[in-house]
């Protein structure tokens, strides 16, 4: 039996919450219960969820850009903003 499209969207997002959580530690350089924390101080799952849409066409980079620009906009600091943010910081001054 196929899943409803409800259904398959729950699997999705539950896919890309999976994917996503060892990439953000790598790249933000946090351990396990730092990740936890961020996942539960800045409710990242809902983030992720809430946007699934928009980040399913987004690509990790952006994914990583936009949970960013969230966390800091609620008053967190990472330690590490990832690769593709400083990268698109140096490309965003070379073009002012």
């Amino acid at each position: 039996m196929a899943l409803s499209y409800k259904e398959k969207r729950i699997d999705d997002v539950k896919n890309m919450q999976i994917v996503l959580i060892p990439i953000m530690m790598k790249e933000w350089k946090l351990t396990g219960d730092e990740m936890a924390d961020y996942l539960a101080k800045y409710d990242l799952l809902n983030i992720i969820d809430d946007g699934y849409e928009i980040f399913n066409s987004t690509g990790i980079p952006g994914i990583l850009d936009e949970l960013e620009e969230y966390i800091t906009s609620q008053g967190g600091r990472l330690k590490v903003r990832h690769r593709y943010a400083k990268r698109h910081a140096v490309l965003a001054n070379k073009l002012v």
